[in-house]
């Protein structure tokens, strides 16, 4: 069920809507039979929040999460805390990009593995490469 605040735009698309932070955002959600991904610009309105509302769109459905955290000038705890957080909201994958910066980046492979995706442009992920 997508929320009120939501919109399908095709099958296996939908938009957040419009999420409040420093700067408004939205970001994406693209869904398969089995999994689900979220993508994000900078996640100004913070990456968990944004897991949050992309997750209540299909609970218990797998989730990964890409694109940018914001998290380049924040401290290892915040990120360590960020980490903890998205993992108990059931993301599988992750990759963060551009804004993460380098130390969440290394925080969220260690905690991963290798299921923290090192995107960089060119990289192709698909729905087989998530399993």
């Amino acid at each position: 069920p997508v929320g009120p605040d939501r919109v399908s735009v095709c099958p296996g698309v939908v938009l957040s809507g419009e999420m409040k932070g420093p700067r408004n955002e939205q970001a994406v959600l693209l869904q398969t039979d089995n999994q689900q991904m979220g993508i994000t610009g900078c996640a100004h309105p913070g990456i968990v929040a944004i897991t949050r509302r992309l997750a209540e769109t299909a609970p218990g459905l797998p989730m990964g999460v890409m694109g940018g955290f914001h998290l380049k000038d924040s401290p290892a705890e915040e990120i360590e805390q960020i980490v903890q957080a998205l993992e108990k909201l059931g993301a599988r994958w992750v990759a963060p990009t551009h804004c993460s910066g380098e130390l969440a980046e290394a925080l969220f492979a260690e905690r991963f593995g290798k299921r923290c995706l090192p995107l960089r442009p060119g990289s192709v992920i698909t729905p087989e490469s998530l399993v």
